[in-house]
């Protein structure tokens, strides 16, 4: 339900200000990778306690969206946004002020908790920012737009910081973005709730949410230290049992933290699968190019980060302006199969050109046609996913497909990064490095391939890709 008419909300603001919560969430996935050197320098930090960093706030992301999501149908989506946002510009102003790594750390962790509720509640109310399906679709293009892009946004502007004020306003460059949409998200934005009880699923929320952190701490561990690693292992065990355990929960709570009635949903499951297959070939694409613009072909960090503008420039433009116009004559399953094939060619593209060690013709390429194949598809998957649902239950869509992004990029930057590293013992020349490439790559064609047939199969025919089902 909404506590005020939605026609009299000021739209635009409200759409630049959910905007603007998904640029800070998903901005700082990739916005400390760049300035990591200049971290270890200034704080003496061992190189084996580096990458918590980085992994600290991936793993609390990741491990609290299904929470999140749920929060926000039960408690309020206003209300939870402003509150993961409050927390989120807390969290970074400490970052940036860390006299040590450990507080740095564990800030990092604090900021993943706070986007694991702004983000599911954010998309949530973009659902809901207009009246007609033709205002939602174009408020979802934007919004998709700012989210894909702001990855790779990420990257340059990590790079560009670092180099000219340094690492830390990384992390402070968010504190004067939350604090306005702080002081106007009250006035922009109207509250929506599910009607009805607000208890929270808390045992629901005890396993999916220790699952998930079990699942994307091994997979970041399996990465680094090995697959078959003891605490590997054991955390990947740990993360099936309690995920098993999550489902038998769900399945005998009265109020449960997921709705099982979404995975009984043909084209929102579907949805959310293409996510997972997609996202784990994307996210590992940031990481072989920007290696192999730097040990290949010896581009220093800022400028290999500036190198990811034009795709960044790509993947807006598609999602904010081809994909909503797309789905409304073809309908979803048309432009995200399309747009996975095309996704598919990129790669194919970008294992080819691997040998060329020239940016020009062996990686721009590849890279735009990546970003045009994703870009195109986004914003249906995500209409998919979070508008053919009862409203009711729109957060915990929302952070269903969200979490599905996340867990299926830690899944494709553990498996494509373990495919890409050198054999043991074997010098990581630049023919090497080129071989490992071309092996990641051709695995993610593979799964770009698979999420094509999911969306043919699962997707309805139609344009109606935002269209939304009576309240139940």
């Amino acid at each position: 339900m909404s506590t005020s008419d939605p026609t009299h909300a000021n739209r635009t603001g409200a759409l630049l200000l959910l905007c603007a919560a998904q640029l800070l969430v998903v901005l700082d996935l990739s916005i400390v990778n760049v300035a990591l050197p200049a971290i270890q320098e200034d704080l003496g930090t061992a190189a084996e306690t580096l990458h918590w960093v980085v992994s600290g706030y991936a793993l609390t992301f990741g491990g609290f969206l299904l929470l999140g999501g749920r929060a926000a149908d039960l408690f309020g989506r206003r209300r939870i946004l402003l509150v993961g946002l409050a927390a989120f510009t807390l969290a970074s102003l400490l970052g940036g002020s860390a006299p040590n790594i450990e507080v740095l750390i564990a800030a990092r962790a604090a900021q993943g908790v706070a986007a694991a509720l702004a983000s599911p509640a954010a998309l949530a109310l973009i659902t809901t920012i207009s009246s007609d399906e033709a205002g939602r679709r174009r408020a979802l293009s934007v919004f998709a737009a700012v989210g894909s892009a702001a990855f790779a946004v990420g990257v340059v502007l990590g790079g560009t910081l670092t180099a000219t004020l340094g690492w830390r306003w990384v992390l402070f460059v968010n504190v004067p973005i939350g604090a306005v949409a702080l002081a106007l998200g009250p006035r922009w934005l109207t509250e929506h709730r599910a009607a009805g009880a607000r208890r929270l699923d808390l045992p629901g929320a005890v396993t999916a949410t220790a699952g998930l952190l079990a699942l994307i701490s091994g997979l970041s561990r399996a990465e680094s230290h090995g697959w078959v690693a003891p605490l590997t292992l054991a955390l990947l065990t740990a993360a099936v049992l309690l995920l098993i355990t999550f489902v038998l929960v769900e399945r005998r709570s009265p109020e449960p933290l997921v709705p099982l009635r979404l995975l009984g949903m043909r084209a929102p499951a579907g949805a959310d699968a293409v996510m997972f297959l997609a996202s784990a070939a994307f996210f590992p694409v940031f990481l072989l190019v920007s290696q192999h613009l730097q040990q290949v072909i010896g581009l220093d960090p800022l400028a290999a980060g500036l190198a990811f503008l034009p795709m960044a420039l790509t993947v807006t433009a598609c999602s904010g302006y081809v994909s909503g116009r797309l789905s409304a004559a073809a309908g979803s399953r048309v432009v995200v199969t399309a747009g996975m094939v095309v996704m598919a060619l990129g790669l194919v593209l970008l294992a080819r050109g691997a040998t060329t060690g020239s940016f020009l013709f062996g990686v721009l390429p590849g890279t735009l046609v990546v970003a045009i194949g994703i870009g195109t598809a986004f914003t249906a998957i995500l209409a998919t996913a979070t508008g053919q649902v009862p409203d009711t239950d729109r957060g915990a869509a929302s952070g269903l497909v969200s979490t599905a992004q996340q867990v299926g990029g830690a899944v494709g930057v553990a498996v494509l990064v373990a495919l890409a590293a050198p054999p043991h013992g074997v010098d990581a020349t630049p023919a090497v490095l080129v071989a490992g490439d071309q092996r990641a790559y051709w695995t993610a064609i593979a799964l770009v391939l698979a999420a094509a047939v999911v969306a043919w199969l699962t997707l309805r025919p139609g344009s109606a890709v935002t269209g939304r089902l009576a309240d139940v």
